[in-house]
């Protein structure tokens, strides 16, 4: 999880998970580590702000058809900016190399090579789902995509923590700080309980946005969580008519602080809110739809 300056495969493997916090909105700081403020998982506030509510309610959906066809044209553009932040080096045109001619490029190791091509994998099997009218924004999906996204990094990929044969504590590096997330024992209960909280929310692309905070916070699976969470949150917008959001590769100090606030504070606004501005930018560029 390298955007949160772990790099790669920063989540941390071990015996038994640890306990949750408090259930109360916001983390609080727990102990000063060797790494810097160690913070606990609490029941995650998914508010955002009426700024941002209004600016995710102007933003009309075009058709299904249409959505994934963008995508499809954004799709290397997709698993560059996405892989930038793993510190994989691949760069854009050996990425269009290696997917599009099947020539793999001198000096790239087997699991930056698999990386690419189990990302992009993940998001032709997303796309299909939605083209099939199949998509479901459902834990038996995420696990489908997270099998596939993150099998060049997981041990165990497409299994909910605690569900398995491998045992993880749930813990990311944030910049230098600790996040640990909810324990084995809590992990697919906390995982469902997310989707029941993020279905109450009526705006799609708030419900999206915020769905990709908060598993992301849950930490379900061993790797490829950030990952996994956005692809769920690009599926379940274009099944609802709109484009998929991407990350690129210029934000990554903004991406970086958002996702790092979110672990620190267990709100999911700041990174919530940062994609939904992603959005915002996205559709005006695409002819002012918000």
């Amino acid at each position: 999880m390298g955007i949160t300056g772990g790099g790669r495969g920063s989540n941390q493997y071990g015996p038994h998970g640890l306990p949750v916090g408090r259930p109360v909105h916001g983390a609080r700081p727990a102990e000063v580590s060797l790494g810097g403020r160690s913070y606990s998982a609490v029941e995650p506030d998914l508010s955002i702000s009426a700024e941002v509510q209004r600016i995710a309610d102007r933003i009309r959906p075009g058709t299904v058809d249409r959505a994934i066809w963008r995508l499809q044209h954004q799709k290397t553009s997709l698993v560059f900016n996405e892989l930038t932040f793993e510190k994989n080096t691949y760069t854009l045109p050996q990425i269009q190399t290696l997917l599009h001619d099947n020539i793999t490029p001198a000096g790239k190791t087997a699991q930056e090579t698999e990386q690419v091509i189990a990302l992009s994998e993940g998001v032709d099997l997303m796309i299909s789902d939605v083209r099939n009218r199949a998509f479901r924004l459902d834990a038996a999906h995420a696990c489908e995509l997270n099998r596939a996204i993150a099998r060049a990094d997981s041990i165990e990929p497409g299994v909910i923590r605690g569900t398995g044969n491998v045992h993880s504590s749930g813990t990311v590096n944030v910049q230098g700080d600790v996040f640990t997330a909810v324990s084995e024992a809590q992990a697919s209960r906390a995982y469902q309980r997310v989707f029941k909280r993020v279905s109450e929310i009526p705006n799609p692309l708030v419900r999206a946005a915020t769905f990709a905070a908060a598993s992301t916070y849950t930490q379900p699976f061993l790797d490829g969580n950030k990952r996994t969470a956005r692809v769920m949150m690009n599926g379940y917008l274009l099944s609802r008519g709109y484009d998929a959001i991407l990350i690129p590769a210029r934000a990554e100090q903004e991406y970086v602080a958002a996702v790092a606030e979110l672990f620190r504070t267990g709100r999911t606004a700041p990174y919530a809110e940062f994609l939904i501005r992603l959005a915002q930018g996205s559709s005006s560029a695409a002819g002012g739809r918000a």
